[in-house]
């Protein structure tokens, strides 16, 4: 699945491409408890906004992965009288390589601060 970051500003264009590989989403509900597990094989973005860029790609896996990039999962009991009672969770990171470059910095502060503006108007 891919999902493309698009400002809409004064210079319109692709910011960031994000590419997620693989999402499984596994949830079992009883009366007593509930699982849950979350998984994501790989994850990759790539800096779209300048083409020439010294880092193409922003987010990727470090190594080539036996287990899933990222991983969270919890056991909940249910019925605790208004308490959240977790037996078990678990968030699971492997290692990723992180690149950035101070133009793509100030574009996205750019959009973020446009976004908050547009929604804390008074």
């Amino acid at each position: 699945m891919g999902i493309s970051v698009i400002e809409n500003g004064k210079n319109p264009g692709e910011l960031l491409y994000i590419s997620v590989t693989h999402i499984e989403l596994l949830s079992i509900d009883s009366e007593m408890k509930r699982k849950a597990e979350l998984a994501i094989d790989d994850i990759q973005i790539d800096n779209q906004y300048n083409l020439t860029a010294i880092y193409p790609v922003l987010l990727s896996s470090k190594k080539p992965l036996a287990r899933n990039v990222i991983n969270v999962a919890f056991k909940q009991f249910l019925n605790t009288h208004g308490c959240i009672c977790l037996k078990h969770f678990e968030i699971l990171v492997q290692e990723l390589e992180f690149k950035l470059e101070s133009h793509l910095i100030q574009r996205l502060f750019t959009v973020f601060n446009r976004i908050s503006r547009m929604y804390n108007k008074d």
